[in-house]
């Protein structure tokens, strides 16, 4: 299920815990700047669930297809710490 809160895409994914499965719904956050990038995936108490740093994704440094890479891979990287 996908919904708008502020202008903030959400959704609900299924999280694995200590063996049980779970679903919780996540907000991922991006701080994307020219040489560097932060992603930050929290719930919605605010509980952070995984944070991530990785090199710049200004689309006009790094081109859009660099940017592209860059955000695809820091949030995989912090989905999959979950």
């Amino acid at each position: 299920r996908y919904g708008t809160v502020t202008g903030v895409q959400t959704c609900a994914l299924p999280i694995s815990g200590s063996g049980d499965s779970m679903t919780e719904r996540i907000v991922v956050g991006v701080d994307g700047g020219g040489t560097k990038t932060d992603v930050c995936v929290v719930t919605e108490t605010g509980a952070v669930r995984a944070f991530v740093s990785g090199g710049g994704s200004n689309w006009e440094s790094v081109g859009l297809a660099g940017a592209g890479e860059c955000l695809h891979g820091l949030i995989e990287m912090a989905l999959r710490q979950l």
